[in-house]
């Protein structure tokens, strides 16, 4: 399998990325039990958390992730996105918003380069889940045990 790496520049969404991490590293620097306000249900995939342990044989994955709905609007579930620290919510909305301004920029470059038409290409993301999920990984005394993350792919238009 060959994978590409590439990294988007010229975006114009620096000051919302540089706003939008200041915010996530104030959620995570958080008591427990503030953060724990916004954990995810059992079973679900949004909220405050961790990896899921498949194993008692594989190495575990250290970290913590907070996993909101972004996009559409309507699917947004308010409960799971932070009112600490204060701005979280507003620095969350400004950059979901620039995500998705972005996205379309991009979709409609590949259309663009594939030939199709922008009208019904267009249709892929106009309605489209924006997932973002932000992940800290606090120092462990034993490394050897565990993975940052593990590997994996993810099934969207764009990650």
């Amino acid at each position: 399998m060959i994978e590409f790496l590439r990294q988007l520049i010229n975006h114009g969404a620096t000051t919302e990325i540089e706003t939008m991490k200041v915010a996530v590293q104030g959620f995570f620097k958080l008591p427990l039990e503030e953060k724990m306000v916004y954990e995810q249900l059992p079973g679900g995939l949004e909220g405050y958390g961790h990896a899921f342990v498949l194993s008692d044989d594989q190495k575990l994955d250290w970290n913590d992730i907070l996993a909101i709905y972004a996009q559409p609007i309507s699917e947004r579930n308010m409960k799971f996105w932070p009112n600490n620290p204060t701005s979280f919510r507003s620095t969350l909305e400004n950059y979901s918003r620039e995500l998705h301004r972005i996205c379309i920029i991009l979709c409609e470059l590949m259309a663009r380069n594939l030939g199709v038409d922008f009208k019904e290409f267009s249709g892929m993301y106009k309605e489209i889940a924006q997932t973002i999920t932000m992940n800290y990984y606090p120092p462990c005394s034993q490394p050897d045990k565990v993975i940052g993350i593990s590997p994996h792919t993810d099934g969207n238009l764009l990650t």
